[in-house]
């Protein structure tokens, strides 16, 4: 809530809320922005979808549950439709997450059949979690996924 809630305020957008199914809808003349539970999300429920942005949830989700949650936005994104998905990119034998580490490799691995490639990176000063296991070389990761 409180993204959407920033998203709206940056954009100056004055929403619309209604519900369909689980989730709670915001929709302005630009855009709508589903809120709820992404591994519940279908056609059926949230309609089709041009892009997805993805803020932290890949990076959030052990291994086993990468795969529900990649079919789920694909079940809803159009053929031609691009996920946006900021990523981190870290040593994970020195700390396991969350946040995992997501590099290309991993996110073209999870979304087969569709295209990958990072548009940015830019180095992050670790948090205390990663300093402390001697995390020095965090990178931050911009990559767009191409549905094809």
């Amino acid at each position: 809530p409180q993204a959407i809630a920033q998203l709206m305020a940056d954009e100056a957008l004055l929403p619309i809320h209604t519900h369909r199914g689980p989730f709670k809808l915001h929709i302005t003349p630009k855009l709508t922005v589903l809120e709820g539970d992404a591994l519940a999300i279908d056609v059926d429920v949230a309609g089709s979808f041009d892009a997805v942005y993805d803020r932290a949830a890949f990076v959030a989700l052990p291994p086993s549950m990468r795969a529900a949650y990649v079919q789920s936005l694909l079940r809803v994104l159009r053929p031609g439709g691009h996920v946006f998905l900021i990523g981190f990119v870290y040593d994970q034998a020195k700390i396991d997450g969350p946040p995992f580490s997501s590099d290309e490799a991993l996110v073209r691995g999870a979304f087969t059949g569709c295209d990958v490639r990072v548009v940015d990176e830019r180095l992050e000063a670790p948090g205390p979690k990663f300093v402390a296991a001697g995390v020095d070389d965090l990178k931050e990761v911009l990559l767009v996924v191409e549905k094809r």
